[in-house]
């Protein structure tokens, strides 16, 4: 008996056209690019979790100890501001330091090099900062005491 073709049309869409067209609607659907997909954002934070002041001529180095994650390989900066401990003036705040995270979470500490020149009583606020400049966390160091001359 002769075929009449039309089942071969059948067979080229189930067996071909069919799956590649499920495959590229799926692909659509969970794809990053999708509308339809919302991935988590990446968990950022950062901390600050010691300052200790080292000794050091002229004063003042210190260990600030900083937890970051999310930030991996950007820079996030690490601002001092001195505040007379006695008044409560603060100066202008500046860059001590900038922290790279190399990892999704990554802990370090390093030296911060703080210059008080003058007499007096001290309190050196430790500010971090994510890469678009948000405030992650501060922290203060406990009194310095200065005896400049």
């Amino acid at each position: 008996m002769a075929e009449d073709g039309s089942g071969s049309g059948k067979w080229w869409f189930t067996g071909i056209l069919g799956p590649i067209i499920v495959g590229l609607v799926i692909w659509y659907l969970t794809s990053s690019n999708s509308p339809f997909h919302h991935p988590k954002p990446p968990v950022t934070a950062g901390s600050i979790e010691a300052v200790n002041r080292n000794s050091g001529t002229p004063c003042c180095t210190f260990s600030v100890k900083a937890l970051i994650q999310g930030y991996d390989g950007q820079t996030c900066p690490l601002w001092a501001t001195i505040i007379d401990a006695n008044t409560g003036a603060q100066g202008t705040p500046f860059q001590v330091n900038g922290y790279v995270p190399q990892a999704g979470e990554d802990e370090g500490a390093f030296n911060d090099y703080v210059p008080i020149t003058r007499s007096g009583s001290y309190i050196v606020r430790f500010t971090l900062y994510a890469p678009n400049g948000t405030e992650l966390d501060q922290r203060d160091s406990s009194q310095v005491n200065v005896t400049a001359g």
